[in-house]
């Protein structure tokens, strides 16, 4: 263990002992006030729980949700109708966590929402200012002021955040992804595809929020080579925009330019998902879009790490056709021809 390790426990366990204090465990059984602590969740995170809040409105129509987020995320989050209150939260501001925690302590939470594996002080002293009668967590058998926990390690996210559910809602529950749209963003790739003459393509996106998820030029060439080789379908390129110099680059220097296209006005995720909307196929090693992909229905080819517990978590659960290849260390070790041709349209 290094020293930074072995500091970070010793925090964690000082925390512990001083904030972690059982909640007054009582369930009503008509809950009306809901908290979702989600400030530190990505895009990927958002959508394998983005069923939770449909369920939770469907089961008790009258009650409140509400969601503590970070300001990169609530433009997304926002989009999901039921969710009542958002509250934005500096990652490491501690009067800001103070005085969020006191209002909410106000609001008198029925259940907090808790999913992240790791609890750091800053968050156990949040659950402890906003004083939920019950608040659950994943992994957290150890922590009493978790009185209702979720102790499998061994499954889907989607799943973890079913369970949470169950432990609230008795009926059956639809974990069906729901998938957020801008109308703007809608209308503007319409056009893009419409000016372009696209007809078919295949949604290709080559980077991911680590390093080893992206891929270099030379790999990034030998992948769209390789597709344009094997299909007779024209290819989009997915990005953002500090990403849209490589991607010029990318598609000048493949081996058929002319069937390669980058929507150069893409701002947000949003556009991004009007592209995968419209796909034949997507194709990724980003796990934010693979789940967009399977929440679409769309036809997926993803890659993964062989790192087996992140694979565990959040592999691709789409009803249509999906296929994943493994890699070790980085993207860049894939093996393009394990690509079979007859995945590709």
């Amino acid at each position: 263990m290094s020293i930074k390790e072995y500091l970070r426990v010793v925090r964690l366990a000082i925390g512990k002992a001083l904030l972690d204090k059982s909640p007054l465990a009582t369930r009503p059984t008509c809950p009306q006030r809901f908290l979702f602590l989600h400030h530190d969740g990505k895009i990927g995170d958002i959508i394998v729980s983005s069923f939770v809040f449909r369920e939770l409105k469907k089961h008790f129509p009258d009650c409140e949700i509400s969601l503590v987020c970070s300001a990169s995320n609530q433009a997304l989050l926002q989009k999901f109708s039921e969710i009542d209150k958002f509250y934005t939260l500096p990652k490491r501001h501690l009067k800001a966590r103070y005085q969020l925690g006191k209002l909410l302590c106000q609001q008198n939470i029925d259940y907090v929402f808790y999913p992240n594996v790791l609890l750091r002080n800053r968050d156990l002293w949040l659950l402890r200012l906003i004083k939920a009668k019950n608040n659950i967590g994943f992994l957290k058998a150890n922590y009493r002021i978790f009185n209702l926990n979720i102790h499998n390690a061994q499954q889907h996210f989607s799943d973890v955040y079913k369970e949470m559910l169950q432990l609230v809602i008795k009926q059956e529950i639809n974990t069906h992804y729901e998938i957020p749209e801008s109308n703007d963003a809608e209308e503007k790739v319409n056009v893009f595809l419409e000016n372009v003459h696209l007809g078919e393509y295949l949604a290709l996106n080559l980077f991911g929020a680590a390093a080893r998820r992206q891929f270099s030029a030379l790999k990034a060439k030998q992948l769209i080579d390789y597709l344009l080789k094997h299909t007779q379908k024209n290819i989009v390129l997915l990005g953002f925009p500090s990403v849209m110099t490589k991607l010029k680059h990318y598609q000048q220097n493949c081996c058929d330019p002319h069937r390669v296209f980058i929507y150069e006005d893409t701002q947000t995720i949003f556009d991004n998902i009007a592209l995968i909307k419209r796909a034949s196929l997507c194709i990724s090693p980003d796990t934010s879009i693979v789940h967009i992909a399977a929440g679409l229905n769309k036809p997926l080819i993803s890659f993964y790490s062989d790192d087996e517990e992140n694979f565990q978590h959040w592999h691709p659960k789409s009803q249509s056709e999906s296929h994943v290849l493994r890699y070790a260390k980085s993207v860049d070790n894939l093996e393009i021809e394990n690509i079979h041709p007859a995945w590709l349209p």
